[in-house]
């Protein structure tokens, strides 16, 4: 008799389908940003500085967002996993500008470290969530 009084909850979508939709989102938004503004030369200084200032508070809000949202084992996974991949950083920068200056290696790229580091996180994310 009680379940025929309470109100119908509305459906909510669980944190893991959440972030599929904001990653969705980003990826989205980062593809149309590079099929406008491709060619860096014709992207104005005030829209560069609006973009980037939007991009960094939308990753810090939604790691924010995730954490809180998140269990304790997918919590734990998910820190070990960022420990990881900014340790990668402070590896792999450090060696790749030394290995530059003695003419082994290319100039260090950014965008490359910042993937090594990310498929780092990813593999210490997988490993700590799936063993």
């Amino acid at each position: 008799m009680m379940e025929l009084s309470m109100p119908k909850s509305r459906k909510r979508l669980s944190t893991n389908q959440l972030s599929l939709v904001l990653l969705a989102g980003g990826m989205t938004a980062g593809f149309l940003i590079g099929a406008l503004f491709g060619d860096a030369e014709t992207l104005p200084p005030a829209q560069a500085i609006g973009i980037v200032a939007f991009f960094g508070i939308s990753v810090i809000a939604s790691q924010i967002w995730y954490m809180r949202r998140t269990d304790e084992h997918d919590l734990h996974a998910h820190l070990w996993s960022m420990a990881w991949a900014w340790l990668s950083i402070g590896v792999v920068t450090p060696s790749w500008w030394l290995l530059n200056k003695a003419g082994i290696a290319p100039q260090p790229d950014a965008i490359q470290v910042l993937i090594a580091s990310m498929v780092i996180g990813t593999v210490a994310w997988l490993w700590m969530r799936f063993r």
